[in-house]
């Protein structure tokens, strides 16, 4: 009779069945896949589970009074404040994500109190092939469970304070009205029984699987940085349903606040890209005998008329810029690069008396020449999260040209000296944010030069005018370019 008093004892003292691993919510890869990952998840946990693993799912846990766990993969800290409340020796992190035929799954499994994981398993699992991969994984998984150490419960308190305000609400109801009661209570095999660690919940509300349960402090971290944003209200309800953390989510919804701008673009330029040229002069002709007695004609140029100006053309464009995104809707940078185009020239003279022939004019084949462009520019974007961002885009150009040397023969020309052009820019462009750091765009800027009251310099004893060229103000260069974002 003692004996049976002593083994009643026991059992009666004796700890329940251990539990082997925790499950948080999975994290995934796009705010697209949070359906694929917790399928995946659940195809995993069922696997555990039919080889006899004791596994607490993300379900339970919320029950607990510890910080939420979603998001795990993208916070180190995750898992800290749930250890005490279990004995389980193995928490399974998931990573899940849609690629083209199948799914990317990365599982990482952590030891009891250790932020790192200490094995982490990447697969790509085809369309059809999840059963096989969930049986694998399990299998894995009881492989690295086998190696753990047993360990205890340090607070259970944690697994009952959730309960205390809920529990004397709760009850069943009538056996009469179970057709019409809640679907929470019509299901109590959900929860636990009266009696286990913890009391039946069922009538407290629970978020969906996905939602927003990221810890306390990341929580007060993330509420300053959203408010700095001043994302569109849209955005901020797509964050808080997307259970991660908001440095994850920025990443994952290609947010580009806070980001600095490297790109390089090529394009092609059309309209005012050459520069022209006309000067005319007025010379005398002065006979000079050589000491052979050859007689030889010097022309000494006493006046000339010059015009300067922009000349229709086309050519391309190459450029890189630095900038700086402070928020969502708005970046500046700073763009430098080459435009390049032609030197259009036009050279004349004329001789009043003892000229053979009077006046001439020649016009060279035009030159090919370089325009340094600088442009600081503005863009005005239309949405803050998506791959694909149009965008509005103002600046000013600025365009640099060398000098144009004429030609010498028996006349001498003046020659023109370096000069610039500039103007308002505005256009419109389109950007794929293909990955977290680099991009793609397309867009079409379109600059107004202002035309300039110098451009003609007229000498009153010269008596034909230069030939103006004719041209064009506004320069179109259509590109497309790549960005990394850092």
């Amino acid at each position: 009779m003692i004996m049976l008093n002593a083994l009643l004892a026991l059992a009666l003292v004796a700890p329940a069945r251990a539990e082997d691993v925790i499950a948080p919510d999975p994290t995934p890869r796009s705010l697209e896949d949070f359906t694929l990952a917790f399928a995946v998840q659940e195809a995993l946990l069922e696997a555990l589970r039919a080889g006899g693993v004791d596994v607490v799912d993300a379900d339970t846990m919320r029950k607990w009074a510890v910080p939420a766990m979603d998001g795990c993969a993208e916070n180190p800290e995750c898992l800290v404040d749930t250890w005490p409340a279990t004995d389980a020796r193995l928490a399974v992190v998931m990573l899940a994500g849609r690629v083209p035929g199948g799914i990317d799954v990365e599982v990482r499994l952590h030891g009891a109190d250790a932020e790192a994981p200490f094995k982490v398993y990447a697969d790509s699992v085809k369309d059809g092939e999840e059963p096989r991969w969930a049986r694998e994984t399990a299998r894995r998984v009881r492989d690295a469970l086998a190696l753990m150490p047993e360990r205890s419960i340090a607070k259970p308190e944690l697994r009952k304070k959730a309960s205390k305000t809920r529990a004397s609400v709760v009850a069943p109801p009538p056996a009469d009205d179970l057709d019409t009661a809640p679907p929470s209570t019509q299901n109590p095999t959900s929860f636990r029984e009266e009696g286990d660690e913890f009391p039946d919940l069922s009538g407290a509300p629970r978020r969906k699987a996905g939602a927003d349960a990221r810890s306390e402090r990341q929580r007060d971290r993330d509420s300053a940085e959203l408010a700095g944003l001043h994302l569109p209200r849209g955005a901020v309800k797509r964050f808080e349903r997307s259970g991660l953390s908001l440095d994850a989510w920025k990443r994952r919804a290609r947010v580009r606040s806070g980001q600095m701008l490297l790109e390089f673009n090529g394009g092609y330029g059309l309209g005012a890209t050459d520069r022209g040229y006309s000067v005319r002069t007025k010379v005398t002709r002065e006979q000079d005998t050589l000491s052979s007695g050859a007689v030889s004609y010097v022309y000494n140029t006493t006046a000339a008329s010059t015009w300067q100006g922009i000349g229709a053309g086309d050519g391309v464009s190459v450029s890189g810029s630095l900038g700086y995104a402070p928020t969502w809707w708005l970046d500046t940078s700073l763009q430098v690069g080459v435009q390049l185009g032609r030197n259009l020239l036009v050279a004349g003279y004329e001789c009043p008396e003892g000229c053979d022939p009077p006046s001439g004019t020649f016009a060279p084949d035009p030159a090919r020449a370089a325009q340094l462009l600088l442009e600081p520019r503005v863009r005005l974007w239309a949405t803050p999260t998506g791959i694909a961002k149009p965008y509005a885009l103002v600046g000013f150009t600025t365009l640099v040209h060398g000098p144009i040397v004429v030609p010498d023969g028996d006349v001498v020309y003046p020659d023109a000296e370096t000069g610039y052009e500039f103007g308002p820019m505005a256009g419109a462009g389109l950007t794929f944010d293909a990955t977290e750091f680099f991009s793609i765009y397309l867009e079409s800027p379109v600059t107004w030069l202002i035309p300039r009251g110098d451009g003609e310099v007229l000498d009153a004893s010269v008596q034909a005018t230069p030939l103006r060229l004719e041209g064009t103000q506004l320069l179109v260069r259509p590109g497309a370019g790549v960005a990394i974002r850092f």
